[in-house]
């Protein structure tokens, strides 16, 4: 759906910054928006795509070439670290959003 590369995937794994990158990409893509916001990561309770519970990427793509990805490493749940992630996500497109000119 988010026209990902599968030679990303096969590369990089479902958790790391170049998926992560790809998919802010095509959510912007795929929805017509000006703002695409993805994560991707193990959360556990085990390793995912050869990478530790608790590691997260997030990134926010506008459309202008350079795309800002975060990484980071939660402790706790399943839970905890999923919402660890949507907060570093929607952090890091405030702070994108912020950035911008105003219009």
């Amino acid at each position: 759906m988010l026209g990902v590369d599968p030679a990303i995937l096969d590369e990089h794994g479902p958790v790391s910054e170049e998926t992560v990158l790809a998919m802010a990409s095509g959510v912007r893509r795929a929805l017509g928006a000006d703002v695409g916001i993805a994560t991707t990561g193990a959360a556990g309770p085990g390793p995912h795509g050869g990478k530790p519970a608790g590691t997260a990427f997030v990134a926010v793509d506008i459309g202008d070439g350079a795309p800002r990805v975060g990484e980071l490493r939660a402790g706790g749940s399943r839970d905890e670290v999923r919402a660890a992630a949507r907060d570093e996500a929607l952090s890091l497109a405030a702070e994108v959003i912020e950035a911008l000119p105003a219009r």
